[in-house]
């Protein structure tokens, strides 16, 4: 139960983020992830395509 306790104290410590950093930080998580998912699209699509055009000219 001490454990309990003060695990329950420490909480009472932490500083917890206002409502505007809680938003401000979330759009910028998901503004980042927005951005790599269209980066690795991308790229996947492009060397997809290369190594397809690759492969047709060697007959694989």
């Amino acid at each position: 139960m001490n454990y309990l306790q003060g695990a329950i104290h420490e909480l009472k410590n932490v500083t917890w983020p206002t409502e505007k950093e809680v938003i401000r930080l979330t759009k910028i998580t998901l503004s980042f992830l927005v951005l790599f998912t269209l980066l690795f699209f991308f790229t996947d699509s492009i060397l997809s395509g290369a190594f397809s055009t690759l492969y047709a000219s060697i007959n694989i």
